[in-house]
């Protein structure tokens, strides 16, 4: 029992210090990031060099090829999905929904900021709703 205690005991300032260890790296890391993002901010200096970036953005995730490859990359997923499944992996959803769930949210990202600006385009939404009726109907075929 003895030994036990001691062998803890020695183990313990190990574990201690390199929690410690990378404790201290991870807030140099975050200091550093925030640190460049200040640094990028103040360079900038006006809030419309921001708001033309944002477009910049914008008409790129908007781009309808950007969309159709994203679309495709959906498919794929869901497909993973079902392959994984066939061959009895369950955990390959827990695997792939992250993915999916990404992959979602870029598709609808300028739809999303369109209406929360009030500059809605009918046509933004409506791909967004075929689309979304599109992998709807292949996650049902693939489900099933």
């Amino acid at each position: 029992m003895k030994e036990l205690n001691q062998q803890n005991s020695t183990e313990t300032p190990i574990a201690c210090e390199e929690n410690r260890n990378r404790r201290i790296k991870m807030a140099a890391a975050l200091l550093v990031v925030g640190f460049l993002c200040l640094a990028q901010a103040s360079a900038s200096g006006t809030i419309g060099a921001l708001d033309t970036a944002g477009e910049k953005i914008l008409a790129l995730i908007g781009a309808k090829w950007v969309k159709a490859l994203l679309a495709v990359a959906l498919i794929i997923e869901f497909g993973v999905i079902a392959y994984g499944n066939a061959q009895g992996e369950g955990g390959m959803i827990k695997k792939v929904l992250p993915w999916i769930i990404g992959t979602s949210g870029i598709l609808g990202a300028t739809s999303i900021v369109n209406y929360f600006f009030g500059s809605v385009k009918s046509e933004s939404l409506a791909f967004a709703a075929d689309a979304a009726k599109t992998m709807g109907i292949v996650a049902v075929g693939l489900i099933s």
